[in-house]
């Protein structure tokens, strides 16, 4: 053998998603809920929009928030949780960070 060619795929980020997730997060934030914003939540309304949400688009968009510094929160360990709906507790909101109109695609 020669040759190895080893290819490779970061997780890609739904960037419509992205858009609807914070906008969510930011209007339960402002509007001073007590309290942990929950992954579980924000699913549901997504939902209930009738937006159609893929396994682990969640955890991507998370994953995205939190290393822009958009969001700070804890994640639980629950394998079936994290794979449904990201499995994460917001727990403080920078409202001002703005997500770029240029997305790079992956997380």
């Amino acid at each position: 053998m020669e040759k190895i060619y080893v290819i490779t795929c970061k997780p890609q980020i739904d960037k419509n998603l992205l858009r609807q997730v914070w906008k969510i997060i930011v209007r339960t934030w402002k509007s001073g809920r007590a309290g942990l914003i929950e992954s579980e939540t924000i699913l549901e309304e997504l939902v209930s929009s009738d937006m159609k949400v893929r396994d682990y688009a969640l955890d991507r968009v998370f994953e995205y928030l939190l290393k822009a510094g958009c969001i700070h929160g804890a994640q639980i360990v629950d394998a079936d949780a994290i794979r449904k709906h990201g499995s994460l507790e917001i727990g403080w909101v920078e409202p001002r960070c703005r997500i770029p109109a240029s997305l790079r695609l992956s997380a």
